[in-house]
């Protein structure tokens, strides 16, 4: 059975569900927050637990808060599937 969980709603709500979600690296608001994969978002959150894929859903906020984009990227195998939220570098 494929268990998904939807994207918080507003920005705020995926800031605080930190053990669903964790910041996307190349678009956190209060890191690197260029974007550049996801233009028009002010921050993006990646889940902690993987599709069928194996590849993450990703939320993306735009800057008045409210989900704008989400994804589970799974034609993409190499932009998110192998990224590890324990491990700084890649």
């Amino acid at each position: 059975m494929l268990i998904t969980v939807p994207c918080p709603c507003t920005l705020d709500q995926a800031l605080l569900d930190i053990g669903r979600f964790t910041a996307l690296p190349d678009c956190d608001a209060f890191g690197d927050h260029r974007c550049h994969y996801t233009q028009g978002a002010q921050h993006c959150v990646l889940s902690a637990t993987s599709v069928w894929t194996g590849a993450g859903q990703t939320c993306c906020y735009d800057w008045d808060g409210w989900l704008m984009f989400s994804d589970d990227f799974e034609y993409n195998d190499q932009y998110l599937r192998f990224y590890s939220a324990g491990v700084p570098y890649r």
